[in-house]
């Protein structure tokens, strides 16, 4: 009976057939609302019991929000990317493909979307600690927040290479004998600004550009058919020379987070030579 009645110490009065129906009806509805408080109950401790018996690390892969797969080394792809790294080497140290993998970033997808039909597609590089793996899964490529300063002649834009010499000295990956994570970025580039001069100051590309590059002395040649999908073009070993370079590397500067997609990861490693 509800609440009010014990109070009350009174007993609803049921001396009509209304009133009789309208309590023979409130009765079993509570008594619905009880089975569906016990299914509830029953469908959690199911829940509770699945759980023990998963791997914790395959849960906190689940909640990641990706899916990572082991990208072949026999596979054009994998051949381009082993290429690409271990033609990679200073008179001190060399660099080797440790794990590659493919990457589907689900919740990055979603956001690319704005960006998918611009123009001037590349595979740009980036190198991270290992330590910051999870953080590149779980939520994507970060920009520095509004309260960052500003510190460079570029503003907060997102700095990338298409080379890995340069994704190691933007990195300041001088460690030798340590480990580092390579990404591949889909960088939708669109109209590049391109600036020669490294004392220019710029926040945002000038319209109606999208993104901004420092040329360097020596440009990658891209090739457009490595990647399964079209319109994406991966730079090569193959290099040219460009004389009114300031650095020696090409760094591509974007503003907007959206334009970025983690495609592949590999974990290298940096072998000292002496």
């Amino acid at each position: 009976m509800p609440e009010r009645y014990q109070r009350e110490l009174k007993e609803p009065v049921s001396d009509s057939p209304s009133s009789i129906r309208f309590w023979s009806s409130t009765v079993e509805k509570l008594s619905y609302i009880e089975e569906a408080k016990s299914s509830i109950k029953l469908c959690e401790e199911r829940k509770r019991r699945r759980r023990k018996k998963q791997n914790r690390v395959d849960i906190l892969y689940k909640s990641l929000g990706v899916k990572l797969k082991d990208l072949e080394s026999s596979s054009k792809l994998g051949v381009a990317l082993n290429h690409l790294v271990t033609k990679v080497s200073g008179p001190k140290y060399s660099v080797r493909i440790e794990h590659a993998f493919s990457l589907k970033d689900y919740a990055g997808r979603k956001k690319f979307q704005a960006f998918k039909d611009l123009e001037n597609h590349k595979l740009l590089l980036k190198v991270y600690p290992v330590a910051a793996g999870a953080s590149l899964l779980k939520q994507g490529i970060r920009f520095k927040p509004k309260e960052c300063p500003t510190t460079g002649n570029f503003g907060k834009g997102m700095r990338l290479s298409d080379t890995l010499e340069g994704a190691i000295h933007m990195a300041n990956a001088t460690s030798k004998n340590f480990k580092y994570l390579l990404v591949f970025c889909r960088v939708a580039l669109g109209k590049v600004f391109e600036m020669n001069d490294k004392t220019q100051n710029i926040v945002r590309p000038p319209i109606p550009y999208h993104s901004v590059m420092q040329r360097g002395k020596a440009t990658p040649i891209f090739d457009g058919e490595i990647l399964k999908e079209s319109g994406i073009s991966m730079p090569t070993v193959k290099m040219e020379e460009f004389s009114e370079g300031k650095e020696a590397h090409n760094t591509y500067f974007v503003y907007d987070h959206s334009q970025v997609l983690q495609k592949y990861m590999c974990v290298i490693h940096i072998d000292d030579q002496e």
